[in-house]
């Protein structure tokens, strides 16, 4: 007879699976961003130029790159992992990844302005996130940053 942990599933809420599924997908288009930017710092990889980023403080896409890998890649696929793991912080880390991804957006077209129809989508995603991840429950605060 398999004991009832063998057998059991773990199942996901259809809000559960909605935000992995985007976190992920923001993840995996992150990753390819970064590395067109890493592996080319002048923006070629990816069509463009470091004109674009004139009277900004960098004057190629290597810091932007790294910003890029660890902000909108690295980060989601911690709260991924943490959700799928059922870490217990994982609600607030979904909240933290959409505000983040809007945040990211929201300093792009401050420091380079409107370039592509893409950056709505993104900072559309980035709202998304943050609505499924306050209807997932409301975030709790964990114990351990409760204060007294």
């Amino acid at each position: 007879m398999e004991s009832p942990t063998a057998t059991a599933t773990l199942r996901y809420s259809h809000i559960e699976t909605a935000i992995l599924a985007v976190e992920s997908a923001l993840a995996f288009s992150a990753y390819l961003g970064a590395i067109g930017l890493l592996t080319a710092i002048d923006g070629s990889n990816l069509g463009m130029t470091t004109e674009i980023l004139r009277g900004t403080p960098f004057h190629d896409f290597l810091v932007p790159g790294v910003l890029l890998l660890f902000a909108n890649g690295v980060l989601p696929t911690i709260v991924v992992v943490a959700a799928l793991w059922r870490v217990p912080w994982a609600s607030w880390g979904h909240l933290v990844v959409g505000c983040t991804l809007m945040g990211w957006i929201a300093c792009q077209i401050a420091l380079v302005g409107y370039l592509s129809p893409l950056q709505p989508i993104y900072f559309a995603i980035g709202a998304t996130i943050a609505v499924l991840a306050l209807l997932l429950q409301p975030p709790k605060v964990p114990a351990d940053l409760k204060q007294s």
